[in-house]
């Protein structure tokens, strides 16, 4: 039950990757870009792999440099370091193995003898080495082996078989290697468990052997799927999937898949691949010549660091490909150069007699500027003449408007007050008819002798001219005290609309500034007029001799 719920979401990690591999064009060209500038990243830093493996390396040496150290131990030690160098470098694999083949000789171990040649021969499989891998494998007993020792060496005949299938010249060998290679990959399903990577692997090379492409899919994904993205065997799993992509006719999944190959073959600092030389190949094909010639030349440079003769040969055929493209590319854009030279130049003389013509109309248009600027200047300061005359008029018709309204409201107001007063008069003529006719001499006489009636009277013009003028200039007590400081702010009492004080300054701002007449009006003395004002302008803020000009400049309602 476990398997299944394993291979089941196994299962379903595969299909999410197919999924973001079949998106829009757009979206796939997008992430082939990311990935190649993580790719370029990586490259950019390769060197900081290899250090974690040459510290191994040194440790690993240092140990067998040890005195005292028995056979058996160098034996491992050497296996140990040929299994870290066999990826990495072929001489020095080459020769930890060789004293491999000494030490068990030495210490006559049958069993490490057939596991050290055996080795040996799967290194010469890999690199190229193909008449020396025959000539250890054909040396080797068979009948001796015991059954780990027969699995490495079919597997190593089954590799020695795919290899001379895939790079030999010669068609007869082909045809023998592709026997060969179907006969031992049947032996190895014998001796391999079904469910082991090497069996599924085998498998997959298989299904594709047999155009079974769907089948070959599900299974390396399913491979992949199971396999962390940090090893070497990653690498060898997401570069069979980019063949089963080409396969299939889908590029830009091939090439996603040989991004993630090139990877984890940098990850692992991996010199002997194929991924990044396939990758460079791919891209040359896209017309993509710098990513192309900057792949090659890393691939020519980790094969010769690795020294086998077949990553080099593989190079040999592509590199004068790309780099000849890059040299034509190179080659048009020089001429493109010459061409945009020739154009430039005949620009810049075109440029030059423009130059000359501009130069002697510029003199033109200095002069012509010269008199438009004098003119404008003119034209300007007539301008703010003008602006300061309107700005003059719009104020005396502001103030005339004032003034006309002000007017209106007074003529309204005078012409009620006479007609008041003439109801008052008719009144009270009345009133002193029926006493004369009663003849009620005496009480007319008392009415004429109190003055409670002339108060009222006052009172009642106040209260009229409060009110008038107040629905002229609304804002004029708190303008009015923005003059003041704060002790000199007036405060009304409850009621009150003006006082006596705010009266005066009223009238003035009517235009009305002689303190006599001010007295008359409001019947009071010309000294306590004078007074009144002088304690007021004594409190203002500004200047005492401009505060009743100040006072005038309080607008009317708007």
């Amino acid at each position: 039950m476990k398997n299944i719920v394993v291979k089941i979401l196994l299962f379903t990690e595969a299909v999410t990757v197919l999924l973001a591999l079949t998106g829009c064009r757009d979206g796939r060209r997008n992430v082939i870009n990311g990935m190649l500038e993580e790719l370029d990243h990586q490259l950019s830093i390769r060197q900081s792999y290899d250090i974690p493996k040459a510290n191994r390396m040194v440790s690993l040496h240092q140990l067998a440099s040890t005195r005292g150290i028995s056979d058996n131990q160098l034996y491992a030690l050497d296996k140990t370091m040929a299994e870290e160098y066999i990826s990495y470098n072929f001489d020095s694999t080459q020769a930890c193995i060789t004293r491999c083949i000494n030490l068990a000789a030495k210490m006559q171990d049958r069993y490490k003898s057939y596991d050290s040649r055996l080795q040996l021969a799967y290194l010469y499989a890999t690199s190229g080495h193909y008449v020396e891998a025959e000539e250890i494998l054909g040396s080797v007993d068979t009948i001796m082996m015991g059954p780990m020792l027969m699995r490495y060496y079919l597997k190593t005949r089954q590799r020695l078989a795919r290899e001379l299938a895939e790079y030999s010249r010669d068609s007869m060998t082909i045809r023998k290697a592709v026997s060969d290679r179907a006969y031992y990959r049947n032996r190895l399903y014998s001796v391999l468990d079904p469910d082991s990577d090497s069996y599924i692997c085998l498998k997959v090379e298989d299904l594709l052997e047999h155009h079974r492409l769907a089948e070959a899919d599900s299974l390396n994904m399913y491979l992949i799927g199971r396999t962390d993205a940090k090893t070497h065997d990653y690498a060898i799993y997401t570069y069979n999937q980019a063949f089963i992509e080409l396969d299939k006719g889908d590029s830009n999944a091939e090439l996603i898949w040989l991004i993630r190959s090139a990877n984890a073959d940098i990850e692992n600092s991996i010199k002997d691949y194929g991924s990044l030389t396939v990758l460079a190949s791919l891209l040359f094909d896209r017309q993509d010549l710098d990513h192309a010639f900057k792949y090659i030349n890393i691939c020519m440079n980790d094969a010769l660091f690795y020294n086998a003769k077949l990553r080099p040969w593989q190079i040999a055929f592509m590199l004068p490909k790309i780099e000849q493209a890059y040299q034509d590319r190179q080659e048009k854009q020089r001429q493109q150069i010459l061409k945009y030279t020739i154009v430039l130049g005949i620009l810049l003389l075109l440029m030059a007699v423009l130059a000359i013509v501009v130069v002697n109309r510029t003199h033109k248009l200095a002069r012509t500027e010269r008199q438009l600027k004098e003119m404008n200047k003119k034209v300007v300061n007539s301008n703010t003449e003008l602006a300061g005359l309107n700005e003059r008029l719009s104020e005396m018709n502001r103030q005339v408007t004032d003034a006309n309204t002000i007017k209106e409201e007074y003529i309204a107001l005078f012409i009620n007050l006479l007609s008041d007063d003439i109801e008052k008069m008719k009144s009270y003529r009345n009133e002193v008819r029926k006493k004369i006719m009663a003849g009620n001499i005496s009480s007319l006489k008392e009415d004429l002798s109190r003055s409670g009636a002339m108060d009222a009277e006052i009172s009642d013009f106040y209260h009229t001219f409060d009110t008038a003028f107040l629905s002229l200039y609304p804002d004029f007590v708190v303008k009015f005290n923005e003059l003041l400081k704060d002790e000199g702010k007036i405060i009304l009492k409850k009621g009150e609309l003006l006082n006596t004080e705010l009266r005066i300054f009223a009238l003035i701002r009517l235009g009305i500034t002689d303190s006599s007449k001010i007295a008359v009006l409001l019947r009071y003395s010309v000294n306590t007029i004078y007074n009144y004002r002088a304690k007021v302008k004594n409190c203002a803020i500004d200047s005492r001799e401009d505060f009743e000009e100040a006072v005038k400049r309080i607008e009317s309602f708007k």
